[in-house]
């Protein structure tokens, strides 16, 4: 077991990879909704991830997204301008977690 210290706090890496998830919105409900999904799913699943909220404008403009809110997985934009299913937020990031094992 490692641990790693991120922006947001202290990390616990179960088997040596984190999944990074970024949700991109100024704080709008929908923005907040993503949130909670994301933060469900990765409670659900088990997942060793890390979940950072970017609300600078700046930071956000950084990303190829027209809307927010959105959805970014290992740097990789996902989906914006929509609320995604949370079976659409569990694929991707079971799909990103497994990702991690194989390199």
């Amino acid at each position: 077991m490692q641990i790693c210290i991120y922006k947001c706090g202290i990390v616990i890496r179960k088997k040596g990879y984190v999944v990074e998830v970024k949700i991109l919105g100024m704080g709008c409900a929908r923005c907040n909704s993503l949130e909670k999904m994301v933060r469900d799913v990765v409670a659900e699943h088990d997942i060793d991830a890390t979940v950072n909220k970017v609300t600078q404008q700046q930071e956000i403009l950084a990303y190829p997204v027209l809307a927010v809110p959105a959805l970014v997985i290992n740097e990789e934009v996902k989906v914006f301008g929509r609320l995604p299913s949370k079976t659409e937020i569990s694929d991707w990031l079971i799909q990103a977690q497994q990702t991690q094992v194989k390199q």
